[in-house]
């Protein structure tokens, strides 16, 4: 399939048709966004991965014959300039924990509403992290976090892992500050020196990488 040049091109992978009809059907009336090809498990994902090219993967997670979370890994070790983003029912924090693990640069309930999803595709493309409110929630609860050795510390200090580690049980920067018996200036200081160690753009793009990597 030839790709219309300047719009978003999207591989849709569901093993239901409902999605295919309904999120597929929606894709192809967006002027910015080009539905290129779309699949049904895991390996068909790789498959057309290979196939076409592609920005962004709109990946389920229950499928069969490989899930989702397998499949991202290998589309991102295979092509890492593609973005996928979970399309998924499922919010519990463990596949949330592994399909960010696995390289994930978003994650959509399958009833997010429509604008949701375009600006969501959007602001993937333009290189941002995007996850649903329902989504973000329980993650960044520290207690539903499993502890695993970071293989990245981006070079963060031990009181900006402090701060961070802070940061994802919830607290404000006021909430910090009291926490570690230091001004708020200084915990924006550390904060604003964190999201750019992180490479993010925003706090809560900086909560996701570091939950992704494992840093809180």
């Amino acid at each position: 399939m030839t790709t219309d040049a300047g719009k978003i091109r999207i591989i849709l992978i569901d093993d239901h048709d409902t999605i295919h009809d309904e999120i597929g059907g929606l894709l192809k009336t967006l002027d910015e966004i080009q539905l290129v090809a779309q699949g049904r498990n895991g390996q068909e994902a790789i498959t057309l991965c290979d196939q076409y090219e592609t920005d962004i993967v709109l990946m389920d997670i229950s499928m069969p014959v490989m899930n989702g979370i397998d499949a991202t890994r290998v589309i991102m070790s295979r092509h890492p300039e593609i973005k996928v983003v979970a399309l998924s029912g499922l919010r519990d924090t463990q596949t949330i924990q592994k399909m960010i693990a696995a390289g994930a640069s978003g994650y959509l309930l399958k009833n997010a509403h429509p604008e949701e999803l375009k600006s969501t595709l959007q602001a993937i493309y333009g290189g941002q992290f995007v996850f649903s409110a329902d989504v973000i929630k329980p993650l960044l609860n520290q207690k539903t976090l499993t502890p695993v050795k970071s293989p990245r510390d981006y070079g963060l200090t031990r009181r900006e892992m402090q701060i961070l580690r802070a940061m994802g049980d919830g607290l404000n920067n006021n909430e910090v500050a009291n926490r570690l018996y230091i001004s708020t200036s200084t915990v924006r200081f550390h904060v604003t020196n964190i999201i750019k160690k992180l490479g993010a753009e925003n706090r809560l793009e900086a909560l996701v990488i570091a939950a992704r990597d494992h840093l809180i």
